[in-house]
């Protein structure tokens, strides 16, 4: 989680330019927002069924 936050919250006004052809592997660190979108989507997705589109199941 350190990583992602650390993502957001850099700099990126550094002088060295990224290269965007370079490949790597995924670290774990990159799966880090996985958890987070998992349950966020079916949870959004409830809250509008009941309360915006008022579906009772």
């Amino acid at each position: 989680m350190a990583a992602l936050v650390e993502l957001f919250t850099r700099s990126y006004s550094s002088s060295t330019p990224v290269d965007w052809e370079a490949e790597a592997y995924p670290a774990y660190g990159d799966y880090a927002v996985l958890p987070i979108l998992v349950a966020f989507f079916p949870a959004l997705r409830f809250l509008l069924d009941r309360f915006v589109f008022e579906c009772r199941y």
